[in-house]
């Protein structure tokens, strides 16, 4: 079911029937033509949920008292990928643009801020939204930088990346840049940025 969450036995991932499970419909006669599209990493202990317009938290501790609370609406996350947690921050891509979470402690709770408006010509014209599945975003500790893979064009594959420096609150873009996925590892005590090349070799950037 596209607007609904299951969830397990806290101390069991692995059962999904009996005590303690269950399911949470989230808005499901809200016109959303995707259902849901991301489950946001955990932010400050809070668990946020969006669809392609609209984002909704989680709240509660306990199957008993678990609450689907509505907080924004005309604006949600294209894909669960493009979700990367950052220091005290979530940043995610919706239609429009590339977002920031940002906790509030006040009012709804959050707000929103349009980080890729600089860039919002270049969003625009060149990201292909039909290609949402595609997309990546991931937060690098070493670069202390989201980057967001996405097709471009008649692209079916990521081709292109949009770098943003988060202390500078600059963007990069490298254009021609065919990966599909990237992590961090720790070896030998040193961090490392891998890369998933779109023919299946998996890369390091230097």
């Amino acid at each position: 079911a596209p607007h609904t969450i299951y969830f397990s036995q806290a101390s069991d991932p692995t059962v999904w029937s009996g005590r303690g499970t269950g399911s949470l419909e989230i808005d499901v006669d809200d016109g959303d033509p995707n259902g849901i599209t991301a489950i946001f990493p955990s932010f400050f202990g809070e668990l946020y949920v969006a669809k392609r317009n609209s984002i909704y938290q989680i709240t509660g501790n306990t199957p008993y008292n678990f609450q689907v609370i509505p907080l924004i609406r005309a604006l949600g996350c294209i894909d669960h990928n493009t979700a990367a947690a950052v220091q005290n921050d979530i940043i995610f891509a919706s239609e429009r643009g590339i977002h920031s979470l940002v906790s509030t402690k006040r009012g709804s709770g959050i707000e929103t801020e349009m980080l890729s408006f600089p860039v919002k010509d270049l969003w625009n014209s060149e990201v292909n939204a039909g290609q949402s599945k595609r997309m990546w975003g991931f937060f690098s500790y070493i670069y202390n930088s989201y980057f967001f893979l996405y097709p471009s064009g008649n692209n079916t594959f990521p081709n292109n990346c949009l770098v943003f420096n988060v202390p500078t609150k600059s963007w990069f873009r490298w254009p021609d840049y065919n990966v599909s996925s990237m992590t961090e590892i720790t070896t030998s005590g040193t961090r490392k940025l891998l890369v998933g090349i779109n023919d299946g070799i998996i890369g390091k950037v230097n």
